[in-house]
């Protein structure tokens, strides 16, 4: 299946934390934090400390969130933003983007499971965040094109909707201009 060759087409690491051992899908694997098999397990969460938006080139956890991602790990990243929208204090901006991202990545999931109810769903609000973002003239945040982005992620829910497993180059991977590489 499409995220299984992600490594393949997806953009240059941005951060050198090391991946999990698996990615987490509910009810297919152990959980990661609840479960003694689990890939994190008796690790603590990230943590949610400040997050400095003006250095978020230096922000191991949306870095490492962003190549988490790009690599089909959509649990453990919406884990790492949901920390960073704490910080944020889940309102503001760059809270709009983290949860929009957030809402992304359980999409993501939704479609591995094959759920195109709660991929529709998620999706659709996603998008609307996105569109806020558009509204306020956001156009780039933290290294990322939000416009190119929506794009690129619309087009694919669009083709998972319409049942269509759509091609691994297609996939709207998170290009951080100015990231480390």
């Amino acid at each position: 299946m499409w995220q299984k060759n992600l490594e393949t087409w997806a953009p240059p690491r941005s951060c050198y934390l090391p991946f999990p051992a698996y990615a987490f899908h509910p009810g297919r694997n152990p959980h990661p934090r609840t479960s003694p098999d689990g890939h994190s397990f008796g690790e603590s969460h990230p943590t949610e400390g400040n997050f400095n938006l003006d250095k978020w080139q230096e922000e191991e956890r949306w870095l490492f969130a962003a190549d988490l991602y790009n690599r089909g790990f959509f649990w453990e990243s919406h884990e790492y933003w949901e920390a960073l929208w704490h910080a944020e204090g889940r309102s503001g901006i760059a809270a709009t983007l983290l949860q929009a991202l957030i809402q992304t990545a359980a999409a993501h999931i939704k479609c591995i499971d094959g759920n195109l109810v709660g991929v529709e769903i998620l999706a659709s609000k996603s998008d609307a965040m996105f569109s806020d973002l558009h509204a306020m003239g956001v156009s780039s945040l933290f290294g990322l094109d939000l416009g190119d982005f929506r794009v690129r992620r619309n087009n694919w829910f669009a083709l998972v909707l319409q049942g269509v497993i759509p091609a691994t180059g297609l996939f709207p991977f998170l290009h951080l201009q100015g990231a480390r590489s």
